[in-house]
């Protein structure tokens, strides 16, 4: 075994992501010796270094879609509260448009960009009576749907990719089932079971 020094340790310590350079002997012999080390397995406290789900950009999808309910049900009497939540919206979307051709880094914020620009169009939809209420919740899941594809398809391909493709089809789905029940031909349970005996037959289908 290679003798250790503080340097090594402190390596190791500081770089999670080359812990793979020390071997179980040297482990040991670092535990033994240095206990005041800090030095951690990777199949342990590793492990907790990933980054969590729950980053700053889906606080920001979470808040965008809270306030689509609040702004749309505030701007259905007023046009002018109609025609400043729409600005409002469009000036965000266009931001984070802009933002997210910065870089790859910055692409995520193709999300919100799509869900503001679908949130203005409904509450310019919605005051003018474009829109039956039954299907505002349908355009709203088109425009999730149709934002998460096109993440997807002009991702980086460094970032992860299913999640995308699958909240667009769970989008997709969500948008079907607002749609078709608007028509009030079969029960909710029904179509339910329905759209979950197709997503399943399409889940099995797919290449693994």
């Amino acid at each position: 075994m290679r003798p250790l020094g503080l340097n090594a340790i402190f390596f190791t310590r500081c770089s999670p992501h080359k812990v793979g350079l020390v071997n179980d002997l040297e482990l040991l012999y670092i535990r033994q010796n240095y206990p005041g080390s800090g030095y951690f397995h990777p199949s342990e406290d590793f492990i907790m270094t990933k980054r969590p789900f729950f980053t700053p950009a889906t606080g920001l999808l979470l808040l965008i879609i809270g306030l689509t309910a609040l702004v749309i049900k505030s701007a259905q009497d007023s046009l002018t509260q109609a025609l400043l939540a729409a600005l409002f919206f469009l000036l965000a979307a266009g931001y984070f448009t802009a933002r997210s051709f910065e870089g790859e880094k910055r692409w995520w914020m193709i999300l919100p960009a799509g869900l503001s620009f679908t949130v203005a169009a409904i509450v310019l939809l919605r005051h003018f009576a474009l829109l039956k209420s039954h299907l505002l919740w349908a355009l709203f899941f088109c425009g999730a749907g149709l934002t998460l594809f096109l993440y997807w398809k002009n991702r980086p391909h460094a970032l992860p990719e299913k999640w995308a493709r699958n909240g667009a089809i769970l989008c997709a789905l969500l948008a079907l089932f607002q749609y078709l029940g608007s028509f009030r031909f079969m029960d909710h349970m029904t179509l339910v079971a329905l759209l979950l005996f197709a997503a399943g037959i399409l889940l099995l289908m797919r290449k693994r």
